[in-house]
């Protein structure tokens, strides 16, 4: 469980943060938990650093769900890897970038404002238990990976792009000027 580098969980109210550690500790498997503060009395299950290399472990075939807030990374990692997700948006583009998956049925968004321990149980548990969420999201892994180019050759070519044509003006957008 990650919500990326602008909402610190260790910021959110104390009793959300023991609702998320009480539905882990029901759990069977280990969960990997990014908390930024020391001291934090975690279930034997649960394992806590301050930072992770996220899509390392996102990618490791023993990683069964992503729990995240739904920024851009974090979405695209849990695409890319074939990850379902649990999106709990808090602001911006998290609630866009979450509902491209979770319509496509990679996973289970689910309101920051409202969630319940009930809630969360119940979405991790249908994540963990439905194969349909994986089976979709290995659909939607295999669409975005199939691209005439790697990213690196993508960022190559554009870079090159714009050299050739002395800083690209005519893709300049008019509300720029």
């Amino acid at each position: 469980m990650s919500f990326g580098s602008l909402v610190k969980v260790s910021s959110l109210p104390p009793q959300l943060i023991r609702m998320f550690l009480d539905v882990f500790a029901s759990l069977p498997q280990r969960v990997i938990f990014k908390y930024e503060e020391d001291g934090l009395e975690v279930p034997s299950n649960v394992m806590y650093k301050h930072w992770l290399p996220q899509s390392d472990i996102i990618a490791h075939p023993n990683v069964r769900v992503l729990i995240s807030h739904g920024g851009l990374a974090s979405t695209t990692e849990a695409v890319h890897h074939a990850k379902p997700l649990i999106a709990i948006p808090f602001f911006a583009d998290q609630f866009k970038n979450a509902w491209n998956v979770i319509y496509r049925g990679g996973g289970i968004l689910l309101d920051f404002d409202s969630i319940s321990q009930n809630e969360f149980s119940q979405a991790l548990k249908a994540v963990l238990k439905n194969p349909d969420y994986t089976q979709n999201m290995r659909r939607l892994s295999q669409q975005f990976r199939d691209r005439p180019m790697t990213p690196l050759q993508t960022a190559v070519y554009w870079t090159e792009y714009v050299i050739r044509h002395q800083g690209a003006p005519h893709l300049r957008p008019a509300s720029v000027n």
